[in-house]
């Protein structure tokens, strides 16, 4: 689930509590998909990138690396959306946080601030 961060539209990139029914979201296969919904949930655990701080994500949520999903958990290294390759560093957060998870036909990998983060299966 992404907590924060900015996902990829049709109209560049939006906010993740602002994504609603009916937007044009980009997969990382770069092709727009409708949103078909979008639930809100409180989560206390938190993973946040040493190089990419706005984006952080609730535990449990996979990214996109070269190696394929993988939890983001210690270091990885990163499929980043222009195709080149980052290792980046993760960190645990705690707190109480709004989490998205957002369902759109077509894919199941969302490009959010240049990284891919796995969201719900439709």
């Amino acid at each position: 689930m992404i907590i924060r961060g900015n996902v990829q539209t049709m109209q560049g990139p939006v906010p993740v509590e602002s994504i609603k029914v009916g937007d044009f979201v980009i997969g990382m296969n770069h092709i727009p998909c409708e949103v078909v919904k979008v639930t809100k949930e409180e989560v206390t655990k938190a993973y946040s990138f040493a190089l990419n701080p706005h984006l952080l994500i609730s535990k449990g949520t996979r990214v996109k690396t070269v190696y394929g999903m993988k939890e983001a958990v210690g270091e990885l290294l990163m499929a980043v959306t222009n195709g080149a390759e980052v290792p980046d560093t993760i960190s645990d957060d705690e707190g109480t946080f709004n989490a998205y998870e957002i369902y759109a036909k077509g894919t199941d990998v969302l490009m959010v601030d240049d990284y891919g983060v796995e969201v719900g299966k439709c």
